[in-house]
Parts: structure tokens; sequence; C-alpha cells
């Protein structure tokens, strides 16, 4: 009410005659179950996708773009084909049916970002890896990182006004839905459940998908029926996290972490345990979405209490999905072409023992691998990449220092002998990111008990154990230390104790 009314909305409105039956109290709100239902024979009947898990992620995004404003982040759809696949139908039933669903054929970054702001839009972009996404326009450059923003609550995108030079700041928290006929950025990438599409051999679908409209409208507004009935009160259930005051850092943190999880069964909790970074968000935003909607389903459901479909398996097999559509993709780029590398050296020389920790994990020459890198982009005609670049596709598959990219003695490629340099190891992190069995390897020496080494810290004398065992292990970050480097007290390396 701040500002003027909205004359003209960018989306769909309720069917009017059905939402003032619902307003007398003449008709109720479908539950969950049914609008479920419901909406996977809608996707079936126009959609040709080859996983069943496919049809259950366009569902769960068509019930987050209603649930957006009692989540504080939200994953995004990219859906992937060639030319004539589909892509474009499957995102355009999902907008059809999303809370304030809009498909922008306009890109220019004033509309999109006022429209977003005012108008609190699910967003659908056709084809976004036409738009550059470079320095060469800054209208699309200011488009994607409005997209990179735009997955969490209470982010701003701001840009300066061309013409009156002052600062304008936009809300553009909301689900978003984009098809791509080629790759999509690594940050966008990270923040989205990736679809595959395929041409189909039926026909029918390229005649029929013309009036999906016909299902799409009475569903778009049932949705809206069950927002209504739901949404106050699912927020009203939200637990407020309050400030935990805590001298230990990680009692905080798992404070936190186990109020936000705590509605959460136990299997589900943990599945979400054995993922990280930013798969463990999505997980966490899929798994809320279904807590809310089991909660729904109780708060109306004159019938069954039981929806139609497991959360735990979703996640479980959308990430295995995701994990595989992105390997299949990086194959073909600098990212595909530096995990070959990764791979293919550990699948080469991990069996040497010249090549392991001591605690038994992998280690290699930052130098040979970059040499390799170089060498493979140029046998693809791929020519000056920057140092910059190389380093941070590096940290894209988790060599990051001091846990997995440290100076310690390693071998170089063609050398006898080991010397200091930068070595990239792989720890557990590391091996999950590259999809290879997390085990340790065989490092040719005798265990000898943390007492012991201890004792050659303090010790000097003790040049035969020191010589034989120049590391010791950190039992906070399970990596090898030098003994100077090893806080004997606290029996942690000194990085991980400051």
């Amino acid at each position: 009410f701040k500002e003027k009314p909205i004359s003209v909305f960018a989306f769909e409105l309720p069917d009017y005659d059905k939402v003032t039956e619902w307003s007398n109290n003449e008709i109720s709100a479908k539950d969950t179950y049914e609008l479920w239902t419901e909406l996977e024979q809608y996707f079936k009947i126009f959609g040709d996708l080859q996983s069943k898990v496919f049809y259950e992620e366009l569902i769960l995004y068509v019930f987050e773009s209603w649930l957006a404003e009692i989540l504080n982040t939200v994953f995004y759809i990219a859906i992937f084909g060639s030319w004539g696949a589909g892509k474009t139908v499957l995102a355009e039933m999902a907008t059809g049916v999303a809370k304030h669903g809009y498909y922008s054929s306009n890109t220019s970054i004033s509309f999109v970002g006022r429209t977003l702001d005012r108008q609190k839009l699910s967003l659908f972009i056709d084809e976004l890896d036409s738009i550059s996404g470079n320095k060469e326009s800054d209208e699309d450059t200011d488009l994607y990182s409005l997209i990179r923003q735009g997955y969490r609550k209470g982010a701003k995108f701001s840009r300066t006004n061309k013409n009156t030079l002052d600062p304008e700041f936009f809300d553009v928290y909301g689900a978003k839905i984009f098809t791509l006929h080629g790759n999509l950025e690594p940050a966008l990438t990270q923040r989205s459940l990736p679809l595959m599409t395929t041409t189909s051999n039926d026909a029918r679908l390229p005649v029929i998908s013309t009036i999906k409209e016909i299902y799409s409208r009475p569903l778009y507004t049932d949705l809206f029926l069950w927002y209504m009935e739901n949404i106050i009160i699912l927020n009203e259930q939200i637990t407020p996290i309050n400030v935990i005051v805590n001298k230990d850092h990680n009692n905080i943190r798992q404070g936190l972490y186990d109020a936000l999880t705590n509605s959460l069964e136990k299997r589900l909790l943990e599945q979400l345990n054995n993922m990280y970074g930013r798969n463990a968000e999505l997980a966490f935003i899929i798994a809320r979405i279904g807590v809310l909607l089991e909660r729904c389903q109780k708060m109306n459901s004159s019938q069954s209490l039981i929806l139609p479909f497991d959360i735990n398996t979703i996640i479980k097999e959308a990430f295995e999905s995701k994990l595989e559509i992105e390997q299949e993709r990086m194959e073909v780029n600098e990212m595909g072409i530096l995990h070959n590398i990764l791979i293919s050296e550990y699948k080469r020389l991990s069996k040497d023992t010249d090549y392991v920790t001591v605690d038994g994990y992998f280690k290699v020459a930052q130098k040979d691998i970059l040499d390799l890198f170089n060498r493979a982009l140029h046998k693809h005609e791929i020519y000056n990449i920057p140092t910059s670049k190389m380093q941070g596709a590096l940290r894209e598959f988790g060599f990051e220092a001091p846990n997995s990219k440290k100076r310690m003695k390693v071998k170089l490629e063609g050398e006898a002998e080991k010397t200091t340099k930068m070595a990239l190891i792989y720890n557990s992190v590391v091996l999950r990111k590259l999809g290879l069995a997390i085990e340790k390897l065989n490092n040719g020496v005798t265990e000898i008990s943390a007492e012991i080494l201890i004792k050659a810290t303090e010790t000097p004398q003790e040049t035969e154990i020191l010589n034989y065992i120049s590391n010791i292990t950190c039992k906070l970050c399970g990596l090898s230390v030098n003994p100077q480097e090893f806080n004997k007290d606290k029996e942690c390396c000194i990085y991980c104790c400051s």
C-alpha cells in the first residue's frame, strides 16, 4: 500500500467465480494429495520425460513457488535438451501453475528487476545460454547477477540508474526456471536441479501442447485456494530461530543446525548429513518443502494422511541424476577436461606410495596438474586461460588451503627425488566431488600412536622417528602436518586450532 496499486498484472489471475465461491464457504480447497496427483498427471499428459524424478522435481518446483514466502531459500530448475526436445513446453507448463508465473521475453534488467520486486514473480527465461553473460553486454551481465542472487530471501540486486545515476535496489527473491541448449555457468549450476529432455516419438504432443492452458488454468486456481487456506497457518507453525550464546562456536553451530532440522525424520536427516556444500542446501530446501506439504495434508485431509511420494527417495534420486547430468555435460568444457585429468592421475599414481600422504590420501604436485591441464586445453584449441581461472577450477573440485592444498614434499613428474612444492591432496571432500570412492590408500608407513608422535615433537633427539614420520595427523581436519605445525595440547594443527 506504500505505492500506487498495480494496474496491469504480469501473471494470470485465478478464476474469479471459483474464488468467490470459496470465500463464501461454498467450496473447499483441494488437499495436497489431490493437487500432487493432478500436477503429476498434468505434466505427464503434455510432457515425455525419461525419469520419474524429473516429474517430481517439476511438481516440487510448483509447490515451492507457492511456499517461497515462508522459505529462506529456493532451488531453481534448469531444463537441458536439444532443439525441439520440449524444453520450452515443460517450462511453460510449470510457469502456468506456479504462483505469479511469468515468461519473460523481455530480458531488460530494469524491467525484470522492477517487475520481480513489485509483483513477486516466479520467473521463466527461455534459452538462458543464448544470453552471453560476459562483459560484452552490461545488460546480460546484470541479468546473470540478478538470477544468481535471487535464490535467497533478503538478497537485494543493486544497480545504478543510467539516466539519474541514482542507486536502485530490487528484491529479486523467488522461484525461477530456465531452459538451455548448451551449458549453464557454474554458479547457477550449483543452485539448480537439472532436467534432461529428449525429442519425443509421440507425434501427438506438439499438437495437444497448444491447448495445455485448459488444464493449467483450473489447476492454477486450485493451487491458489490451497495457498489461501494453508499459508498463514504454516507460517504460524514455523518456530523462530533464536540467537544462541555460547563460548564454543561448534556448540552454536550444532544448536542452529538442530533447530533447523528438528522437523526432519531420522532417515532424511541421515541423508542430509552425507551431503556437502550447495547440494546440502538444495536438499534441505526440498526436505523443508516435503515437511510443509505433509503438514498441509494432515491439516486438511479427511481421508489419507499419506502423500503419494517419498521425499527421501526424491532427494536421493534427484541428486544422483544431478551428478550424472553434470558429469555428462562437463565432459565437453574446461571443467570436464580438468575433471578427467584429476581422475586419470589418481588412477595412474595412487598405488605408488610416493604419492600418498601419511594419513592415506593421494597427493600430486599442483604444477604437474596445471601443466597437463594447459596442454589438454591447447589440444582443444582453448588458449590464454588466466591462472586465476585455473585456480578457480581447482577450487570447484575442493582443492583449498590448508586442508587439501599445501606446501609439502611431493614428487614432480620426471624427477627422482621429492621436493617441497604446492601439493593437491585428494581428501574426502575432493574424492566426493570427483565421484571417486572415499578410501584411504596404502602409504607404506607403519602406524605410530599419537602419543609417540607428540613425544617426538618434545624430544628433538628422537631424530630417527621424525625422519621416519615427517607428518602428524590432525584430529579435526584429518590431514597430516609437520611437527612444527602441530599443537600437541589440542592434538590438532595450528590452522584448525586458530
